[in-house]
């Protein structure tokens, strides 16, 4: 028969200062430490990005232009965290322009034909366009035959 294995050491709440852990007995594995659980900001807050990095993002949303002279933390804060604010407006579907030499960064939303010709770059399907406003449907319809 194998020798069962030693229990996972238990520690104890005078070991950590500030951690309340429950006594759970022989056996059961120390919960982790919650002083390494991040902060929250707001009540049920899921979000992971620094607080500074959360203004910047916020500034860029509400305002038209951010200036490198006249906001220069954000202007710091946004050139140090560009990947991440970037990559958090365009799940917005909204391009960041940032212009270092000028000292201004703005945003632009994507338009539905970038979305649409993104689309058509992906696929292998062959694409036509039929406008117009008489005979469409006709149109459509002797296309699907044929290809």
């Amino acid at each position: 028969m194998s020798e069962m294995p030693e229990p996972a050491e238990t520690i104890s709440s005078d070991e950590m200062p500030g951690a309340e852990m429950p006594d759970l007995g022989d056996g059961f594995v120390a919960p982790a430490p919650m002083e390494r659980d991040r902060e929250e900001y707001f009540a049920g807050d899921r979000g992971v990005l620094d607080p500074a990095v959360r203004r910047v993002l916020v500034r860029l949303l509400q305002r038209r232009v951010l200036f490198a002279d006249k906001h220069k933390e954000d202007w710091s804060v946004l050139l140090e965290n560009h990947q991440v604010i970037e990559s958090r407006l365009h799940d917005l579907f909204i391009r960041l322009i940032v212009d270092t030499e000028r000292g201004v960064a703005y945003k632009q939303q994507v338009r539905s034909e970038d979305l649409g010709r993104a689309a058509r770059a992906r696929t292998e399907a062959k694409v036509a366009a039929v406008t117009g406003s008489v005979g469409k449907t006709s149109t459509k319809e002797a296309l699907r035959s044929v290809l």
